[in-house]
């Protein structure tokens, strides 16, 4: 859970806590933020907020008496999607239900919610995204708490996935061995294999292409080559399918004073 700080009068923040973690201003309206009270707070997350259903900009759109209405709520909702928006409104507990009744009867999905409580406590009603529970902890300043990630005002979180670990030897190098077998990562844009030896004969049995997991967990096949007997000096060159991750190879090398290399390129 984040705390935000909001208020018409931007300098009071910065008085009160030159570092939020997060700082709610005004778009538009009686009590607009300057590009000037914005860069007060350089490393604060600025919540966006529009207090006009007309203006087709913002985060957030306030839905209090005097601002936008639940009857516009929809209009706005859509018009922000479409300009690739994930928008939020803000409204006290008696609104939202108006607000999600609105939405219900256009056909239009509700949005995200940052709610007014003001109940003095640090949470965040289920179905909503921030809650305001501090009214002027200090000149004209409210509190709210805020989730760990605001879906359209934090970045998208980045996943990641790993697949399983990879067998690996001396990396590239193939070395003495009667039918030996290794698995070997390869860069992005690998596009083929160069196989050498410096001496002797070196046997590849067998190199298959490996691509993505699956959902379920298994290998992604990519298909594979036959053997060939790379001799000295010369070198096979082995075209890798595209969206391969790792080369798995099976060799035969009999020197044990030599060793082949693999250079992917």
């Amino acid at each position: 859970m984040r705390i935000m700080y909001d208020s018409v009068t931007p300098e009071n923040i910065l008085k009160a806590n030159p570092h939020p973690q997060l700082v709610g201003g005004y778009i538009n309206g009686k009590y607009k933020w300057s590009d000037a009270d914005w860069a007060l707070f350089p490393n604060s997350v600025h919540v966006r907020i529009s207090v006009r259903a007309s203006f087709l900009d913002g985060h957030v759109l306030d839905v209090e008496t005097g601002d936008a209405t639940p009857q516009e709520v929809p209009a706005w909702l859509t018009a922000r999607r479409k300009a690739g928006a994930d928008p939020a409104i803000y409204c006290n507990r008696s609104t939202w239900p108006q607000v999600a009744a609105a939405c219900k009867a256009a056909g239009v999905a509700e949005s995200h919610y940052f709610i007014a409580t003001a109940s003095g406590k640090a949470e965040i009603p289920d179905g909503a995204v921030a809650a305001q529970y501090l009214l002027d902890v200090a000149p004209g300043i409210d509190v709210s708490a805020v989730a760990d990630h605001w879906p359209g005002v934090d970045p998208a979180p980045t996943t990641t996935t790993s697949a399983a670990p990879i067998p690996q030897e001396d990396p590239m190098q193939l070395r003495a061995g009667t039918q030996r077998s290794a698995a070997y990562s390869l860069p992005a844009n690998a596009s083929e294999l160069v196989v050498s030896v410096a001496y002797d004969n070196l046997v590849i049995h067998q190199i298959d292409f490996w691509g993505p997991y699956g959902k379920a967990g298994d290998k992604n096949w990519l298909g594979g080559v036959g053997q060939n007997t790379v001799t000295d000096h010369y070198a096979w060159v082995v075209p890798v399918p595209k969206n391969t991750l790792y080369a798995s190879i099976r060799w035969t090398l009999a020197n044990d004073l030599h060793e082949g290399s693999v250079i992917a390129r």
